[in-house]
């Protein structure tokens, strides 16, 4: 008998939340899950450990308890949480979540910048663009575009549909201005000097995943 615990409303973790639905066929994904329920697999959604199940119950009512939780934690980037307001940023999986469930997160920002270069990141930026079409969207990165993690062909549809790539850049400065507008200065990671300083309404930081080790450790 298999029985899965699930924190969200429905099957496939990130695949589903983070995802946009242009990269791929949400629908599918449901379809192709649920079928576990066919071969008698038990699904109990808005189920989250550590709040709804504590681990120790999970062990003693199981013979065997799989953890799959993955990596859904953004990481912190200070420079920008220390420095905007909560309403004016928010991570890639934040954003991206809110958009698959029809959210915008940046609503009515004029300019909007990413932080990141890899594939969260470009799926945030794209994901922005459709919500946002007629603002500016900027991804800034330290790696030089030939080494973004970033699938090649999402950073050259990502070009197609206008986003503006600064690769190989680090923002060194972020301070908010009497007009609740976000002062970026980007650097050149090389040569170690300004090149660009920009009024950004709303910021995403893409940054990188990790595990929720709080909750780990407190129920294992």
């Amino acid at each position: 008998d298999i029985t899965i615990y699930e924190r969200e409303s429905k099957p496939g973790g990130m695949v589903t939340f983070a995802i946009p639905d242009f990269r791929m066929d949400k629908e599918g994904l449901q379809f192709e899950a649920m079928q576990l329920e066919k071969v008698d697999v038990k699904f109990h959604f808005d189920i989250s450990l550590g709040r709804d199940v504590q681990f120790d119950e999970l062990v003693k009512e199981f013979d065997a308890v799989i953890l799959a939780i993955g990596m859904n934690k953004a990481r912190r980037l200070d420079l920008i949480d220390n420095n905007v307001p909560e309403n004016l940023r928010c991570d890639a999986l934040a954003f991206l979540k809110a958009y698959n469930e029809g959210t915008n997160l940046a609503s009515g920002a004029q300019t909007i910048l990413i932080i990141g270069g890899g594939n969260s990141a470009i799926d945030a930026a794209r994901s922005a663009k459709r919500v946002n079409p007629q603002s500016k969207i900027i991804v800034a990165c330290l790696e030089h575009e030939q080494d973004m993690p970033a699938f090649a062909e999402e950073i050259v549809h990502a070009r197609h549909e206008g986003i503006v790539l600064m690769a190989g850049t680090r923002v060194t400065k972020c301070a908010l201005d009497e007009e609740n507008r976000i002062q970026i200065s980007l650097e050149d990671v090389t040569r170690n000097a300004t090149i660009q300083e920009f009024s950004a309404d709303f910021v995403i930081t893409a940054i990188g995943q990790l595990a929720e080790s709080e909750m780990l450790n407190a129920n294992l």
